[in-house]
């Protein structure tokens, strides 16, 4: 299912559009994800693209050389037991057990 991410970012407290937005998004058939006011851009796409590249890991038995972009499987001629791909893997969980970010 596609997703929709939305915050009102940098220092703009002002929600209602990006909530009608979401609002709509959600009656087209997207899964919507809202951040909150005031978030910092880098959080906001740093933390998302760190926690989705991890699930995208998890949700397969093996660990492949790269993922289809909006199915995430991986494609027929990807590379199975994929060292680089592993390597940002416990890179990305290692941060995020910590806490961190990026």
């Amino acid at each position: 299912m596609k997703t929709v991410i939305a915050a009102a970012l940098g220092e703009c407290v002002h929600v209602a559009g990006v909530t009608n937005f979401l609002r709509l998004a959600e009656a087209a058939g997207w899964r919507t994800v809202f951040l909150g006011p005031a978030v910092p851009v880098e959080q906001v796409l740093a933390a998302e693209l760190r926690d989705r590249t991890l699930d995208l890991v998890m949700q397969r038995d093996d660990i492949f050389e790269y993922y289809h972009p909006e199915t995430g499987a991986p494609p027929r001629k990807a590379a199975p037991i994929f060292g680089w791909t592993s390597a940002v893997f416990i890179d990305l969980a290692i941060k995020a057990s910590n806490g961190n970010v990026i």
